[in-house]
C-alpha cells in the first residue's frame, strides 16, 4: 500500500502537472521543470560530486559521494517523458543510492524529442555494452534502475 506521501505526490502530480503537459508546449514544460530543478539545487549535500562526460553518441555525468572509494557502479537512465531533463532531481536520486550502496553512478542522458524526431533512448541502450570499455569499468552493473518514462 502506498504511503500517505506517495498518495499526496500522486494527487499533486495529477492536479497540477498533467494538465500542463496536455495543453502546454514543450518549451513551457521545460521552463517549469527548470524552475523546479533550480529550487532543488540547494537540497543537494555538499559532498555530492558531479563530473560531466561526453562520449560521442551519448552524454552523461558521474555522480559520486565526497571522499568515498566506491566499489560498485550504477548505471542510471533518468526519465523526463523523452522531452525534458531535471539534472538536480536525478543527481539527488543517484546520490542517495550511491551513499547507501557505496557506489558511484553514471547518469546517461538520451537525446530529447522533438529536436530528435525519434527519442535517443534506443541509441543509448545500444552503447551500454561499450560503457565498461569507455570508462574502464571491470564489469557491468547488476541492475539498471529505470524511471517512469521507461515504463510507458
Amino acid at each position: 500500500m502506498p504511503s500517505w506521501q506517495a498518495r499526496l505526490m500522486n494527487t499533486c502530480t495529477r492536479t497540477f502537472m498533467k494538465p500542463m503537459m496536455r495543453f502546454g508546449s514543450v518549451e513551457s514544460m521545460r521552463a517549469m521543470a527548470g524552475t523546479l530543478d533550480e529550487q532543488q539545487e540547494r537540497l543537494l549535500t555538499e559532498d555530492v560530486k558531479v563530473r560531466p562526460v561526453s562520449k560521442g553518441d551519448y552524454e552523461g555525468e558521474w555522480v559520486s559521494i565526497g571522499r568515498k572509494r566506491p566499489r560498485r557502479v550504477m548505471l542510471y537512465f533518468p526519465g523526463g517523458g523523452f522531452v525534458m531533463r531535471t539534472h538536480t532531481q536525478h543527481r539527488g536520486f543517484a546520490a542517495r543510492i550511491c551513499r547507501e550502496a557505496n557506489a558511484r553512478a553514471l547518469v546517461v542522458h538520451y537525446r530529447l524529442a522533438p529536436e530528435v524526431p525519434f527519442p535517443g533512448v534506443p541509441v543509448v541502450v545500444r552503447v551500454v555494452g561499450r560503457i565498461p570499455d569507455d570508462f574502464r569499468i571491470s564489469a557491468m552493473p547488476q541492475s539498471i534502475p529505470a524511471s517512469a518514462s521507461w515504463n510507458a
